[in-house]
Protein backbone atom coordinates (compact mmCIF):
# COMPACT_ATOMS: atom_id res chain seq x y z
CA UNK A 1 0.00 0.00 0.00
CA UNK A 2 1.34 3.59 -0.74
CA UNK A 3 1.45 5.25 2.56
CA UNK A 4 1.76 9.04 2.17
CA UNK A 5 2.10 10.88 5.12
CA UNK A 6 1.13 14.65 5.06
CA UNK A 7 3.32 15.94 7.46
CA UNK A 8 6.14 14.98 4.41
CA UNK A 9 4.20 17.39 2.09
CA UNK A 10 4.30 20.31 4.06
CA UNK A 11 1.63 19.63 6.68
CA UNK A 12 2.54 21.61 10.03
CA UNK A 13 -0.63 20.60 12.42
CA UNK A 14 0.15 23.35 14.61
CA UNK A 15 -3.57 24.66 14.53
CA UNK A 16 -2.37 28.01 13.02
CA UNK A 17 -1.15 27.56 9.95
CA UNK A 18 -3.07 26.95 6.78
CA UNK A 19 -2.26 23.24 5.49
CA UNK A 20 -4.81 23.48 2.39
CA UNK A 21 -1.86 23.35 -0.30
CA UNK A 22 0.28 20.54 1.71
CA UNK A 23 -3.00 18.32 2.12
CA UNK A 24 -3.66 18.72 -1.90
CA UNK A 25 -0.26 18.08 -2.38
CA UNK A 26 -0.45 14.67 -0.33
CA UNK A 27 -3.56 13.85 -1.72
CA UNK A 28 -2.20 13.96 -5.05
CA UNK A 29 0.51 12.36 -4.45
CA UNK A 30 -1.71 8.58 -3.86
CA UNK A 31 -1.87 6.75 -7.55
CA UNK A 32 -4.34 5.41 -8.98
CA UNK A 33 -3.96 2.35 -7.40
CA UNK A 34 -5.17 4.11 -4.05
CA UNK A 35 -3.08 4.58 -0.53
CA UNK A 36 -3.02 5.65 3.01
CA UNK A 37 -2.83 9.15 3.80
CA UNK A 38 -1.95 9.35 7.60
CA UNK A 39 -2.15 12.28 9.81
CA UNK A 40 -0.06 12.47 12.54
CA UNK A 41 -1.05 14.21 15.84
CA UNK A 42 -2.14 17.66 15.43
CA UNK A 43 -4.76 20.07 14.54
CA UNK A 44 -4.89 20.83 10.70
CA UNK A 45 -6.43 23.86 9.31
CA UNK A 46 -8.08 23.16 6.13
CA UNK A 47 -9.79 25.87 3.59
CA UNK A 48 -11.99 25.79 0.43
CA UNK A 49 -14.43 23.07 -0.76
CA UNK A 50 -11.83 20.58 -2.64
CA UNK A 51 -13.46 17.46 -3.96
CA UNK A 52 -11.90 14.01 -3.93
CA UNK A 53 -13.11 12.95 -7.19
CA UNK A 54 -13.21 9.62 -8.91
CA UNK A 55 -10.71 8.17 -6.76
CA UNK A 56 -10.93 4.77 -4.74
CA UNK A 57 -9.69 2.23 -2.49
CA UNK A 58 -8.16 5.49 -0.02
CA UNK A 59 -7.82 5.37 3.71
CA UNK A 60 -7.72 8.64 5.44
CA UNK A 61 -6.62 7.42 9.07
CA UNK A 62 -4.98 8.56 12.30
CA UNK A 63 -4.66 7.82 15.80
CA UNK A 64 -8.18 8.13 17.68
CA UNK A 65 -8.49 11.30 20.02
CA UNK A 66 -4.98 13.01 18.37
CA UNK A 67 -6.09 14.55 15.10
CA UNK A 68 -8.35 17.72 13.89
CA UNK A 69 -9.66 18.25 11.02
CA UNK A 70 -10.83 22.11 11.29
CA UNK A 71 -11.82 25.19 9.47
CA UNK A 72 -10.58 28.51 9.69
CA UNK A 73 -13.38 30.75 11.58
CA UNK A 74 -15.94 32.18 9.23
CA UNK A 75 -15.10 29.17 6.55
CA UNK A 76 -17.79 26.86 5.77
CA UNK A 77 -16.64 24.58 3.16
CA UNK A 78 -16.50 20.75 3.63
CA UNK A 79 -13.14 19.33 5.62
CA UNK A 80 -13.27 16.21 2.92
CA UNK A 81 -16.14 15.60 0.17
CA UNK A 82 -15.78 12.30 -1.44
CA UNK A 83 -17.46 12.29 -5.36
CA UNK A 84 -17.57 9.88 -7.16
CA UNK A 85 -15.48 7.81 -5.29
CA UNK A 86 -14.95 4.09 -4.44
CA UNK A 87 -13.70 2.05 -1.46
CA UNK A 88 -13.04 4.69 0.85
CA UNK A 89 -12.36 4.51 4.41
CA UNK A 90 -12.06 7.26 7.04
CA UNK A 91 -10.74 6.32 10.39
CA UNK A 92 -9.60 7.94 13.55
CA UNK A 93 -9.99 11.15 12.78
CA UNK A 94 -11.41 14.41 14.81
CA UNK A 95 -13.46 17.14 13.00
CA UNK A 96 -14.30 20.28 14.34
CA UNK A 97 -16.35 22.66 12.08
CA UNK A 98 -15.69 25.79 14.20
CA UNK A 99 -19.51 26.97 14.55
CA UNK A 100 -18.35 29.08 17.90
CA UNK A 101 -16.20 31.21 15.58
CA UNK A 102 -16.57 33.81 13.21
CA UNK A 103 -20.36 34.30 13.98
CA UNK A 104 -21.44 30.49 12.55
CA UNK A 105 -24.64 29.78 13.94
CA UNK A 106 -24.85 26.85 11.49
CA UNK A 107 -23.15 26.52 8.23
CA UNK A 108 -24.12 25.30 4.71
CA UNK A 109 -20.84 22.14 4.14
CA UNK A 110 -20.73 19.32 5.99
CA UNK A 111 -17.05 18.22 7.41
CA UNK A 112 -17.32 14.98 5.70
CA UNK A 113 -19.47 13.85 2.69
CA UNK A 114 -20.02 11.13 0.32
CA UNK A 115 -21.72 11.89 -2.83
CA UNK A 116 -22.35 9.04 -5.44
CA UNK A 117 -19.60 6.73 -3.78
CA UNK A 118 -19.45 3.53 -3.24
CA UNK A 119 -18.18 1.36 -0.35
CA UNK A 120 -17.58 3.89 1.94
CA UNK A 121 -16.75 3.35 5.77
CA UNK A 122 -16.40 5.80 8.66
CA UNK A 123 -14.86 4.22 11.85
CA UNK A 124 -13.75 5.93 15.53
CA UNK A 125 -14.01 9.74 14.64
CA UNK A 126 -15.32 12.50 16.37
CA UNK A 127 -17.54 15.15 15.01
CA UNK A 128 -17.96 18.97 16.72
CA UNK A 129 -19.39 21.94 16.39
CA UNK A 130 -20.71 21.23 12.63
CA UNK A 131 -22.55 19.79 10.48
CA UNK A 132 -21.05 16.74 10.80
CA UNK A 133 -21.68 13.73 8.37
CA UNK A 134 -23.51 13.78 5.17
CA UNK A 135 -24.43 10.34 2.64
CA UNK A 136 -25.79 12.46 -0.49
CA UNK A 137 -27.44 11.42 -3.53
CA UNK A 138 -26.37 8.08 -5.34
CA UNK A 139 -24.00 6.60 -2.72
CA UNK A 140 -24.31 3.28 -1.64
CA UNK A 141 -22.78 0.70 1.00
CA UNK A 142 -22.14 3.13 3.57
CA UNK A 143 -21.29 3.16 7.14
CA UNK A 144 -20.54 5.12 10.36
CA UNK A 145 -19.71 3.00 13.43
CA UNK A 146 -18.37 4.14 16.82
CA UNK A 147 -18.00 7.39 16.01
CA UNK A 148 -18.86 10.54 18.35
CA UNK A 149 -21.13 13.41 17.49
CA UNK A 150 -21.10 16.41 20.02
CA UNK A 151 -22.58 20.07 19.35
CA UNK A 152 -23.28 19.46 16.09
CA UNK A 153 -25.88 21.33 13.71
CA UNK A 154 -29.08 20.43 13.04
CA UNK A 155 -28.38 16.92 11.46
CA UNK A 156 -25.20 14.99 12.66
CA UNK A 157 -25.59 12.25 10.24
CA UNK A 158 -27.75 13.34 7.01
CA UNK A 159 -28.91 10.11 4.45
CA UNK A 160 -30.55 11.17 1.34
CA UNK A 161 -31.21 14.08 -0.60
CA UNK A 162 -28.65 16.69 -2.35
CA UNK A 163 -25.21 17.59 -1.12
CA UNK A 164 -25.86 21.43 -0.35
CA UNK A 165 -25.43 23.93 -3.75
CA UNK A 166 -25.83 21.28 -5.83
CA UNK A 167 -29.25 21.10 -8.55
CA UNK A 168 -30.93 18.25 -7.84
CA UNK A 169 -34.57 17.46 -9.21
CA UNK A 170 -37.11 14.49 -7.19
CA UNK A 171 -35.38 11.82 -10.00
CA UNK A 172 -31.84 12.70 -7.73
CA UNK A 173 -30.68 8.68 -7.31
CA UNK A 174 -31.24 7.18 -4.41
CA UNK A 175 -29.06 5.92 -1.42
CA UNK A 176 -28.65 2.42 -0.58
CA UNK A 177 -27.37 0.66 2.11
CA UNK A 178 -26.14 3.19 4.97
CA UNK A 179 -25.91 2.06 8.53
CA UNK A 180 -25.10 3.70 11.30
CA UNK A 181 -24.28 1.48 14.28
CA UNK A 182 -22.69 2.51 17.86
CA UNK A 183 -22.41 5.40 17.68
CA UNK A 184 -22.65 8.38 20.29
CA UNK A 185 -24.80 11.75 19.71
CA UNK A 186 -24.29 14.19 22.68
CA UNK A 187 -26.09 17.54 22.28
CA UNK A 188 -26.84 17.42 19.29
CA UNK A 189 -28.89 20.44 17.56
CA UNK A 190 -32.34 18.51 16.54
CA UNK A 191 -31.84 15.17 14.65
CA UNK A 192 -29.50 12.57 15.46
CA UNK A 193 -29.99 11.16 12.38
CA UNK A 194 -32.22 12.56 9.07
CA UNK A 195 -32.94 10.25 6.30
CA UNK A 196 -34.49 12.94 3.69
CA UNK A 197 -34.85 11.35 0.57
CA UNK A 198 -35.33 8.38 -1.31
CA UNK A 199 -33.24 5.46 0.65
CA UNK A 200 -33.30 2.28 0.27
CA UNK A 201 -31.83 -0.54 2.85
CA UNK A 202 -31.32 2.03 6.17
CA UNK A 203 -29.66 0.45 9.68
CA UNK A 204 -30.29 2.47 12.63
CA UNK A 205 -28.92 0.52 15.50
CA UNK A 206 -27.41 0.04 18.82
CA UNK A 207 -26.96 3.97 19.07
CA UNK A 208 -26.43 6.53 22.13
CA UNK A 209 -28.71 9.16 21.51
CA UNK A 210 -28.56 11.96 24.46
CA UNK A 211 -30.38 15.63 24.66
CA UNK A 212 -30.65 16.60 20.68
CA UNK A 213 -32.79 19.39 20.19
CA UNK A 214 -33.02 22.91 18.97
CA UNK A 215 -33.81 25.47 22.00
CA UNK A 216 -35.47 27.55 19.56
CA UNK A 217 -38.06 24.70 17.79
CA UNK A 218 -41.17 23.78 18.60
CA UNK A 219 -40.89 20.43 17.73
CA UNK A 220 -38.08 18.52 16.59
CA UNK A 221 -37.07 14.68 16.19
CA UNK A 222 -34.17 12.40 16.82
CA UNK A 223 -34.16 10.01 14.38
CA UNK A 224 -36.44 11.61 11.92
CA UNK A 225 -37.06 9.19 8.29
CA UNK A 226 -39.20 11.06 5.78
CA UNK A 227 -38.95 14.35 3.68
CA UNK A 228 -39.87 15.94 0.15
CA UNK A 229 -40.70 13.53 -2.25
CA UNK A 230 -38.84 10.64 -0.01
CA UNK A 231 -39.61 7.04 -0.91
CA UNK A 232 -38.32 4.66 1.63
CA UNK A 233 -37.91 1.07 2.10
CA UNK A 234 -36.87 -1.50 3.99
CA UNK A 235 -35.29 -0.13 7.23
CA UNK A 236 -34.57 -1.64 10.60
CA UNK A 237 -33.73 0.94 13.78
CA UNK A 238 -33.26 -1.21 16.63
CA UNK A 239 -31.42 -1.00 19.85
CA UNK A 240 -30.75 2.71 20.50
CA UNK A 241 -30.75 4.42 23.69
CA UNK A 242 -32.87 7.92 23.02
CA UNK A 243 -33.10 10.79 25.63
CA UNK A 244 -35.15 13.84 24.75
CA UNK A 245 -34.85 15.57 28.26
CA UNK A 246 -32.18 18.13 28.15
CA UNK A 247 -32.85 22.22 27.63
CA UNK A 248 -36.31 21.09 26.41
CA UNK A 249 -39.13 23.35 27.81
CA UNK A 250 -42.49 22.18 28.57
CA UNK A 251 -44.40 24.51 25.38
CA UNK A 252 -41.98 22.38 23.10
CA UNK A 253 -42.44 18.84 21.41
CA UNK A 254 -40.09 16.29 20.64
CA UNK A 255 -40.60 13.24 19.24
CA UNK A 256 -37.77 9.88 19.78
CA UNK A 257 -38.51 8.52 16.75
CA UNK A 258 -40.55 9.74 13.61
CA UNK A 259 -41.47 7.91 10.45
CA UNK A 260 -42.98 10.41 7.64
CA UNK A 261 -44.02 10.05 4.02
CA UNK A 262 -44.12 6.93 2.08
CA UNK A 263 -42.12 4.65 3.97
CA UNK A 264 -42.52 0.71 3.78
CA UNK A 265 -41.05 -2.42 5.02
CA UNK A 266 -40.06 -1.04 8.64
CA UNK A 267 -39.24 -2.35 11.88
CA UNK A 268 -38.98 -0.36 15.34
CA UNK A 269 -38.00 -3.09 17.80
CA UNK A 270 -35.77 -3.05 21.27
CA UNK A 271 -35.36 0.81 21.54
CA UNK A 272 -35.04 2.64 25.16
CA UNK A 273 -36.98 6.26 24.62
CA UNK A 274 -37.26 8.35 27.80
CA UNK A 275 -37.34 12.28 28.95
CA UNK A 276 -39.94 13.59 26.69
CA UNK A 277 -41.89 16.84 27.28
CA UNK A 278 -43.95 19.14 25.84
CA UNK A 279 -47.94 18.54 25.09
CA UNK A 280 -47.40 16.37 22.34
CA UNK A 281 -44.11 14.78 23.02
CA UNK A 282 -44.28 10.94 21.89
CA UNK A 283 -41.85 8.72 21.69
CA UNK A 284 -42.69 6.45 18.03
CA UNK A 285 -44.74 8.39 15.66
CA UNK A 286 -45.25 6.59 12.06
CA UNK A 287 -47.56 8.87 9.41
CA UNK A 288 -50.53 7.59 7.46
CA UNK A 289 -48.70 6.40 4.57
CA UNK A 290 -46.27 4.50 6.59
CA UNK A 291 -46.51 0.90 5.02
CA UNK A 292 -45.60 -2.63 6.48
CA UNK A 293 -44.67 -2.05 9.57
CA UNK A 294 -43.75 -3.55 12.66
CA UNK A 295 -42.81 -1.91 16.20
CA UNK A 296 -42.24 -3.93 18.77
CA UNK A 297 -40.58 -4.55 22.46
CA UNK A 298 -39.57 -0.73 22.49
CA UNK A 299 -39.44 1.11 25.54
CA UNK A 300 -40.93 4.45 26.28
CA UNK A 301 -40.87 5.98 29.14
CA UNK A 302 -42.70 9.15 30.48
CA UNK A 303 -44.09 12.10 28.15
CA UNK A 304 -46.99 12.59 27.13
CA UNK A 305 -47.72 10.20 24.08
CA UNK A 306 -46.46 6.41 23.70
CA UNK A 307 -46.96 5.64 20.34
CA UNK A 308 -48.93 7.25 17.71
CA UNK A 309 -49.64 5.39 14.16
CA UNK A 310 -50.99 6.27 10.96
CA UNK A 311 -49.90 3.70 8.94
CA UNK A 312 -51.35 0.63 7.42
CA UNK A 313 -50.64 -2.73 8.02
CA UNK A 314 -48.84 -2.10 10.77
CA UNK A 315 -47.99 -4.69 13.99
CA UNK A 316 -47.63 -3.11 17.59
CA UNK A 317 -46.36 -5.73 19.77
CA UNK A 318 -44.45 -6.10 23.59
CA UNK A 319 -43.65 -2.45 23.74
CA UNK A 320 -43.52 -1.39 26.88
CA UNK A 321 -45.10 2.25 27.81
CA UNK A 322 -44.98 3.78 30.92
CA UNK A 323 -46.08 6.45 32.58
CA UNK A 324 -47.53 8.61 29.61
CA UNK A 325 -49.71 11.41 30.71
CA UNK A 326 -51.90 11.19 27.19
CA UNK A 327 -52.07 8.11 25.95
CA UNK A 328 -50.21 4.93 25.46
CA UNK A 329 -51.13 3.69 22.09
CA UNK A 330 -53.15 5.84 19.61
CA UNK A 331 -54.37 5.04 16.14
CA UNK A 332 -55.18 7.42 13.38
CA UNK A 333 -56.59 7.25 9.81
Amino acid sequence: MNLINVKDYGATGNGTTNDSAAIAAAIAAIGPAGGALFFPPGIYLRSGDTALTGRADITVFGTPGTVTLTRPAGDQSSILLFVNCDRIKVIGLGFDGQRRLGGITGGTKFCLAFENSRDVDVLDCDFFDCLALGFFQGTQRGSVSRSTFRRTALAAVTIGGEYPGASGTAATPAVLAVSVQGCRFLATANEAVDVNWTAYDIIISDNTMLDCYIAADSQTEVVDIGGSSLLLGNCLITGNVIRCDAGMATSQAQTGIRIKQATATLLISNNLITGLVGTTGTGIFLATDVQRATVSGNVVQGGPRGINCGGRRVAITGNHLIGQTNYGVALNS
